[in-house]
C-alpha cells in the first residue's frame, strides 16, 4: 500500500520537463522559499512575514540546503519526490494503527483510503504543511494508541512527535486533545501531564528562539492573523458539507463511515465473560 501511496503521488512528476512540470501551488513556493531564507539568514516573523510556527521551515530545511549546492529547480524536484515518501509513509502509519487495533483487513482498507485520497495525493506533492502535519500526527498515534502501557521511551518520543506538530501548524493541538480524552490504556493522571509537559517543552524548543527574535510580528503573523482572518473558500455551511460528499470522494467517505461504525461496535461491545 505504501509502495502504491508513492507511485500515485510520484507519477505526475514523469513529466518531459521533470518534477517541475507538475503545476506549482502558491502556498507550496513559499514554504520552501521560506526554509530557503532561513538557511541564509533571514528569519521569519523578522525578516519577512510567515503565518504558521516555524516548524515547518526546519523540517523542510534539508530540502532546502540542496539549494546552497544545486540549482533551485533540481532542489525543489528532489524535495517534490521527498514529499511524495512522506506520503507513502503516512499510507503505511495509517494502516498500521487500524491493523493494531482491529487486523489485517482493516489495516489494508485504513491504508488505502489515505493512499487513494485526492486531497492527500495533491498536497503530498509538495513542500506543503499537510504532509509534515500528518506523519507526525500518526507518528504519535502510533507511539500512544497501544493497548497496553508504552515505554518511558516511546511515551517520551510521542510527546516530541505531537509537539512538532503544534510547531508546523497550530491545529495539531487537536491531535493532543484526542490523545488525553482517549485513554487508550489505563495510564495515571501524572502520564498525561507528562506528554502535555512534553510537548509544550518540544513547541517551545522549535518556536522560540525565532519568536524571540521579533515577538510583536510573531504574534500578528501566527496569533492574530490566523484568528481575524476571513472565510477562506466556500462560505455556506451546508455547501461546504455538500463537498465533503462529493463524487470523487464517495468512496473514501465510505470506507471512513464503514470503518467508523466497526469501531464504535468493537468499543462499545460487552467484553467476554
Amino acid at each position: 500500500m505504501a509502495l502504491g501511496a508513492f507511485v500515485l503521488r510520484a507519477l505526475a512528476f514523469f513529466h518531459p520537463t521533470g518534477p517541475l512540470g507538475y503545476p506549482m501551488d502558491y502556498d507550496e513556493g513559499v514554504y520552501f522559499s521560506a526554509a530557503a531564507l532561513l538557511l541564509r539568514g533571514d528569519l521569519p516573523y523578522r525578516d519577512f512575514i510567515f503565518v504558521h510556527p516555524p516548524g515547518s521551515l526546519l523540517l523542510w530545511a534539508p530540502g532546502a540546503a540542496l539549494t546552497l549546492g544545486f540549482d533551485a529547480a533540481t532542489a525543489y524536484g528532489v524535495t517534490r519526490f521527498a514529499a511524495a515518501a512522506v506520503g507513502a509513509l503516512c499510507a503505511f502509519l495509517a494502516g498500521r494503527i487500524a491493523w493494531r487495533a482491529w487486523g489485517p483487513l482493516a489495516g489494508c482498507v485504513a491504508a488505502l483510503a489515505y493512499a487513494a485520497y485526492p486531497e492527500a495525493i495533491t498536497v503530498e506533492r509538495g513542500t506543503f504543511l499537510e504532509p509534515l502535519l500528518n506523519i507526525l500526527c500518526l507518528g504519535f498515534a502510533n507511539l500512544w494508541l497501544t493497548s497496553d502501557t508504552p515505554s518511558r521511551a516511546r511515551r517520551i518520543f510521542a510527546g516530541v512527535l505531537i509537539g512538532l506538530a503544534v510547531s508546523v501548524k497550530l491545529p495539531g493541538g487537536l491531535w493532543l486533545v484526542a490523545a488525553l480524552l482517549a485513554r487508550p490504556w489505563k495510564e495515571s493522571w501524572r502520564d498525561l501531564l507528562t506528554l502535555a509537559l512534553i510537548a509544550f517543552a518540544t513547541f517551545v524548543v522549535v518556536v522560540a528562539p525565532l519568536a524571540a527574535q521579533a515577538p510583536s510580528e510573531f504574534f500578528r503573523d501566527v496569533i492574530a492573523f490566523q484568528a481575524l482572518r476571513p472565510a477562506h473558500g466556500e462560505a455556506d455551511r451546508l455547501l461546504r458539507l455538500r463537498d465533503i460528499f462529493h463524487e470523487r470522494r464517495l468512496g473514501e467517505v465510505a470506507l471512513a463511515l464503514v470503518g467508523l461504525g466497526f469501531a464504535c461496535a468493537h468499543a462499545f461491545r460487552a467484553p467476554s465473560p
